[in-house]
């Protein structure tokens, strides 16, 4: 706002794909593959990453914190519960009941995850900040690469406006910025130990 005190945004924060042909919307953010047809695609991340964070305050005080202990706690799910059941079994760790828990609409669980009340799973462009601030932890190096990435979008052989090239330019910026951060967040910390999300499975594509 303070770059362009000019532009007015209206963010529309939702997992419905938009369709350009009806919806009066000029630009997405979506998460994927990034094999839509009908769409001008520009790379927003790469090698995404999902590990567990929490809030520090749930485990002060917990010594030799193992993943299996991850029993002990809620997990807090975003719609799709098969998440968690694939970080799990990408890591090899056992006996922890992927299915239970609290569900949450779209990135809910980050924040819900902030304010103490269990595990969620998060990626380096959602949490990087709030690792940075203190307001969650990332007690384990073990992390799962995911077959998705992060594109902003707008319809194929649509132009450009000015103010959506505006947008698009900083948004790009940010991120680039946010995968530094996480970065050097991770020179820090102990190294991690990554394993690879099963084949055809990755986080759902989402449209804001």
């Amino acid at each position: 706002k303070e770059l362009h005190p000019d532009i007015e945004l209206n963010i529309d924060p939702t997992t419905r794909l938009v369709d350009f042909r009806v919806d009066e919307v000029e630009l997405g953010i979506r998460y994927g593959r990034g094999n839509w047809e009908d769409v001008e695609m520009t790379k927003l991340s790469s090698n995404v990453v999902i590990f567990p964070v929490c809030a520090p305050s749930l485990i002060a005080g917990v010594e030799h914190l193992k993943p299996e202990d991850l029993k002990n706690y809620n997990l807090l799910h975003e719609q799709r519960k098969q998440w968690w059941a694939d970080w799990l079994t990408a890591n090899g760790i056992e006996g922890v009941a992927d299915w239970k828990g609290t569900v949450f609409q779209n990135h809910l669980a980050i924040e819900a995850a902030e304010s103490g009340q269990g595990f969620a799973l998060g990626d380096q462009i959602l949490c990087a900040d709030s690792l940075l601030e203190g307001w969650l932890a990332r007690p384990f190096a073990l992390e799962m690469k995911d077959h998705g990435n992060y594109w902003i979008v707008r319809a194929k052989g649509s132009k450009e406006s000015a103010t959506a090239r505006s947008f698009r330019e900083w948004l790009t910026s940010e991120m680039a910025e946010t995968n530094k951060k996480f970065a050097a967040l991770k020179a820090l910390s102990k190294p991690a130990k990554q394993a690879i999300a099963p084949a055809g499975l990755f986080y759902p594509q989402s449209n804001h």
